[in-house]
């Protein structure tokens, strides 16, 4: 008697690498949260923030599963988690988002005009958060 037999590999979806327990963005930048899954057969990834599911054209779940958020608001600072399933099971990792404001000139100096060899002092305020500081 012959016969061929199927065999198929079935797994409860695991996350291999979650989001960090903090990323940082800056107001109005791109940011990526990961969320990279294992499961047979491939899990469905979904997002949330504070519990509701992400909705808008902003956010975009990659092929990956990774969560990648364009023109970052204050609004989106929060506890972000992915949550994975296939019909054998479900897995979630949670990470924050803390979005900054980017470091900005709030007074610059004046005009001035120095004489050679004359020392000139300037001051002028400006706003920043832990963010660097790029001319």
């Amino acid at each position: 008697m012959k016969g061929t037999v199927f065999l198929t590999a079935a797994d409860l979806p695991t996350i291999a690498e979650g989001p960090e327990n903090v990323t940082v963005a800056l107001i109005a930048s791109r940011v990526k949260l990961r969320c990279r899954v294992h499961g047979m057969p491939r899990a469905d990834v979904k997002w949330y923030k504070e519990g509701q599911p992400l909705r808008g054209t902003r956010y975009q779940v990659l092929d990956s599963g990774d969560l990648e958020i364009s023109d970052v608001l204050f609004t989106d600072d929060g506890v972000y988690t992915c949550r994975a399933s296939n019909k054998y099971g479900k897995a979630s990792a949670y990470g924050s988002l803390q979005v900054q404001r980017r470091t900005w000139i709030a007074s610059r100096p004046e005009n001035y005009k120095v004489i050679q060899n004359y020392y000139l002092r300037l001051h002028w305020r400006f706003l920043m958060t832990t963010s660097s500081y790029c001319c």
